[in-house]
Formats: structure tokens, sequence, C-alpha cells
């Protein structure tokens, strides 16, 4: 069994309703998405969110990109300000998981 490390990371992110379809986006990323229904657009905004964090990270500027969206590294909980709209506004959890195929967890643990 590969040892799994799972972050979440909690964003803001707004939903607006057009005329027949949705649109969800995360203001601080600028990761935005569509779908016809409500949980469509919550599904696929997850995802979106998920696959902009990932490739950050995978290419290694995850640090700058959030700290050039506005995020800081603090031991508080963080906060930050967003414009106010007529738009539904709420934070999503979005899971980060990380995995080791190379190592098992009694190697990695030498306790």
């Amino acid at each position: 069994m590969s040892p799994t490390v799972q972050f979440e990371v909690l964003m803001p992110v707004r939903f607006t309703k057009k005329a027949d379809y949705y649109i969800g986006c995360c203001p601080p990323l600028d990761v935005m998405t569509q779908g016809d229904t409500k949980k469509e657009v919550e599904a696929n905004l997850r995802e979106a969110i998920g696959l902009f964090l990932e490739s950050c990270y995978t290419r290694g500027v995850l640090e700058q990109v959030m700290e050039e969206a506005g995020f800081s590294h603090q031991a508080e909980k963080a906060t930050r300000r967003t414009p106010a709209t007529d738009s539904v506004e709420k934070r999503f959890r979005i899971p980060l998981p990380f995995f080791n195929p190379s190592e098992s967890v009694s190697t990695y643990c030498p306790a």
C-alpha cells in the first residue's frame, strides 16, 4: 500500500444563473466553468480548481500563484476580501491527494 496524504483547501467560489445555464468561478484563481445545472457546475468547478492547483504544484509554482492571488502563509485562519455581487458565493473544499508509489508505509516511517 502506498502512503497517501490528502490536503484540503477552502476556496471562495461564486455561482451565477444565466438564462439556461450556470457559471461557476473562483475569482482569486481566475478559474471558471459552466454547466446546465447547479449540481453540474459545482462538480465542474471542483474539478477545475483541483486540476489547476495540481498543475501549479507539479510545475513548482503553487506558492507563487497563491501569493499572486492574494493569499499568504498564516498561522491563523486566512481571509480574503471579495467584492459584493448579485451572485451566490460560498467556499469549496478542494481535495488534493498526494501519494508516493515508490515507498511502502513500513519504510516510510522508521519508528
